[in-house]
């Protein structure tokens, strides 16, 4: 799939605002991209970014959808494999690795 199919599909777990019954976030931010995930009581995640960066935003939504189906942070090579028909694979890694700081990975 690449980032623009998925982006048609749309993003499920984006929030534009911090949420109301969140038990803690985390944040990073790299050069202009900043990203925040939020951990909500109910044991799921939402994340929100700064910069409209699309590969960003559909790693960060296909991160939440496994961590809130399979309550575990996706690898690196698993999300370059779900967008196996990107083209830019270094811009993909240097997202994904912004993203997984952010989960503490």
């Amino acid at each position: 799939m690449t980032v623009k199919e998925y982006h048609q599909q749309g993003l499920k777990y984006f929030v534009d605002k911090e949420p109301e019954n969140l038990k803690y976030f985390s944040e990073q931010s790299e050069g202009a991209h900043k990203i925040k995930l939020f951990f909500l009581k109910d044991g799921t995640c939402r994340w929100w970014t700064n910069k409209r960066c699309k590969k960003l935003m559909a790693l960060a939504d296909v991160a939440c959808h496994i961590y809130n189906t399979e309550k575990r942070v996706p690898t690196d090579e698993e999300l370059l494999e779900f967008f196996k028909e990107e083209k830019d694979k270094q811009k993909m890694r240097a997202r994904i690795n912004l993203l997984l700081k952010t989960f503490g990975v």
